[in-house]
């Protein structure tokens, strides 16, 4: 219940406006891609190492 409570979103908060619906999944696609990799600890598993 503790390691629930103390979970992070990927996502920052706050109010956030796109231009289109792209540039919005542009933005939540790297937010998650952040947080996976923060979560395996090492930036070169994707290749861009």
């Amino acid at each position: 219940m503790e390691q629930m409570a103390a979970y992070r979103t990927a996502a920052p908060k706050g109010v956030f406006r796109y231009a289109t619906h792209e540039e919005a999944n542009r933005a939540r696609e790297s937010w998650t891609v952040a947080k996976a990799l923060s979560l395996l600890g090492t930036p070169e598993v994707c290749g861009a190492g």
